[in-house]
């Protein structure tokens, strides 16, 4: 709870801050990326809103990565440490394949 607390400071319902909550069939193709090294964000969090994707009817997809942390991934995005985790990649052939 003291990382949602510093996350979203003081949200009337901090509950409500989190992707769980909002899972529905309606929902657009989902990819989750979660770093193996994530301190921020554990595999709970994953598991549980690909579950509630899942059983909401909707599509989503889980991609981890050995030994990246929950900065690493959006680093990866950046030319100079895409050697971090193959997140571009990832991300472009999840959006070709949802939009094809």
């Amino acid at each position: 709870m003291d990382a949602t607390r510093n996350a979203f400071g003081q949200a009337p319902d901090s509950a409500l801050t989190q992707p769980v909550h909002f899972a529905r069939a309606d929902a657009p193709p989902l990819l989750l990326l979660w770093g193996e090294a994530d301190t921020t964000v554990g595999p709970r969090n994953l598991r549980g809103l690909n579950a509630a994707m899942q059983a909401a009817g909707a599509r989503a997809e889980v991609k981890t990565y050995p030994g990246v942390n929950h900065v690493d991934i959006m680093l990866a995005l950046s030319r100079p440490l895409r050697n971090r985790a193959t997140t571009l990649a990832d991300v472009t052939a999840f959006v070709r394949r949802v939009t094809a």
